[in-house]
């Protein structure tokens, strides 16, 4: 009996414990855990947060394609203007697999070709031909009122170079400039001999306007828009200070190639042998871009690149890439939401042939601001770098518009352009402390097309060189605004 005291004590402890912690419970009710650290914890309502941004997206492959936004947020019920850089880059790589080409040359021997001109092209013409590799087919196509096919689509032999090359110096000068015809003699070579298995382009060379056959440009554009929508793509190549440079630079947009100014006859060599590297290095062919445009988002501008647009749906060619090429896509947008929070703003889809992967390729993008009611935060978050190119591009596009009026003879006009170019660039580069030196070079370009224009008429050579200069230059930085003046 003398054990049974502790024990009862121990007992009534433990009734009065289990007493006290039932009255704790239905007074205050069960205990709450403490939160876990363990970064399992649950996600609060989606209401008590902002949406974040989306203003870049990034898909890398034999061609990266990278979108972004000048703007990560955008004021509500104002209708905001922003920007969309789409960026597309081709990998820089030697050697690999490379599919043989198929080329027609077509070369311009109207009168004005005469003399040292033609002698020149044919030399370059006659290179070319020794820069091809065995199995790559070159047609050789000639041109004045009347057409003719010199060599007909033929592979690269060693015995056939020589042949070539003897159908290239037979090429005799003399009449007027029908370059719808031989674009079309030109086209139809390559078109013979497209295969899955090919790069396909026409390389035109003239020195004219064209006066006989097709002689509007909506026409001649409209047939290189055809062609290359059958994948063979064309540059042009245009010669001395009388030709139509804003026709060559406009098929050539349309034919998805490239544009050249040719100053003098003794760089036409080089022009050949860029254009034969570029084709040479080709990873990737039939490249298209199409861009959906979110509801709420209007598309104002597209800088360079001709489109096609069907409802909300951009179509842009791109055509070939060669190893190390940029293409970049600058649009201006303007957006009026009248709801605040996340608002899609482009869909971007790249399609390509891949040459080294030996595939078909598709890449996508999306990006997407945040439409907020804070005015301030609308400042926030701005890609000064697309800012800038922007600004590059505007800069480009405001010239090619004053030499189109210096050339109408309205100078007045032309310099009134430049000038307000030149504020509008300074307005941008301090409200976005967007760094001067950045732009020292294009002020100059700008400064010196206002001289040219204050000093020289149109219609004389220093003129006309300026203008040609002035127009390529632009059309480069509209198409790769990566590249500065």
């Amino acid at each position: 009996m003398k054990h049974l005291g502790p024990i009862i004590v121990v007992v009534v402890l433990l009734l009065c414990a289990a007493f006290y912690y039932s009255h704790q419970q239905a007074t205050h009710g069960p205990e709450q855990t403490p939160p876990s650290d363990t970064g399992a914890v649950s996600t609060p309502p989606i209401f008590t947060h902002d949406a974040t941004p989306q203003p870049e997206a990034l898909s890398a492959g034999t061609l990266t394609l990278k979108s972004s936004l000048s703007h990560g947020y955008m004021a509500q019920g104002a209708r905001s203007e922003s920007f969309a850089a789409i960026d597309i880059t081709a990998v820089d790589t030697h050697g690999g697999k490379r599919l043989p080409l198929n080329v027609a040359l077509v070369i311009d021997r109207s009168g004005s070709m005469h003399g040292a001109p033609m002698e020149y092209a044919r030399q370059a013409a006659m290179q070319f031909v020794d820069q091809l590799r065995d199995g790559d087919r070159l047609a050789i196509v000639s041109f004045s009122r009347d057409v003719s096919v010199d060599f007909p689509s033929s592979p690269i032999t060693l015995a056939r170079r020589q042949e070539m090359k003897n159908a290239i110096a037979r090429i005799q000068d003399g009449g007027a400039t029908n370059i719808s015809d031989g674009y079309i003699a030109g086209f139809a070579e390559v078109r013979r001999w497209k295969t899955a298995q090919t790069i396909d382009r026409v390389i035109l060379l003239t020195d004219g306007i064209p006066n006989v056959g097709m002689t509007d440009t909506r026409d001649l554009v409209g047939l290189a828009s055809s062609y290359q929508a059958q994948g063979i793509s064309l540059t042009t190549m245009g010669f001395g200070l009388d030709y139509n440079e804003d026709l060559m630079a406009a098929m050539a947009d349309a034919g998805a190639g490239n544009y050249y100014f040719i100053a003098n006859h003794y760089v036409i060599a080089g022009i050949f042998e860029r254009e034969f590297q570029g084709l040479d290095r080709t990873v990737a062919r039939g490249a298209t871009v199409s861009i959906d445009v979110a509801p709420g988002v209007e598309v104002e501008k597209v800088y360079g690149f001709p489109f096609q647009q069907n409802g909300s749906r951009l179509h842009i060619s791109l055509a070939e890439f060669a190893a190390g090429q940029n293409k970049n896509i600058l649009m201006k947008l303007r957006t009026q939401a009248a709801q605040t929070g996340s608002q899609p703003v482009l869909d971007v889809q790249l399609s390509y042939d891949d040459l080294l992967a030996d595939r078909a390729v598709t890449q996508r993008t999306a990006v997407s601001a945040v439409v907020t009611s804070d005015a301030r935060k609308a400042e926030t978050m701005v890609n000064t770098d697309v800012i800038a190119r922007v600004q590059d591009v505007e800069i480009a596009s405001s010239m090619n518009e004053a030499m189109d009026y210096y050339q109408m003879g309205n100078a007045a006009r032309a310099q009134e352009v430049i000038s307000k170019q030149v504020e509008s660039t300074r307005g941008a580069q301090k409200r976005f402390a967007l760094p001067e030196a950045r732009f020292e070079k294009a002020e100059k370009f700008m400064n010196a097309n206002s001289q040219v224009i204050e000093q020289a008429p149109a219609s004389a050579p220093a003129g006309r060189k300026a203008v040609m200069e002035s127009k390529e230059k632009s059309r480069n930085i509209q198409l790769d605004s990566l590249e500065s003046f």
